[in-house]
């Protein structure tokens, strides 16, 4: 999720959209939502990595 999170944040700083990274994201995400419904505090910890 780290690297997921900081390529979203450095795509949204400079403009770049990458069309593979948006198409993918949605499943990505699914993945951790059902993680992060565990843990709550995961997500902090990942954004402040990222």
């Amino acid at each position: 999720m780290i690297p997921e999170m900081g390529a979203g944040y450095l795509a949204e700083m400079t403009g770049i959209l990458d069309e593979e990274l948006v198409s993918n994201h949605p499943a990505y995400l699914q993945h951790w939502i059902s993680i992060l419904k565990e843990d709550k505090n995961l997500l902090i910890e990942a954004a402040s990595k990222a």
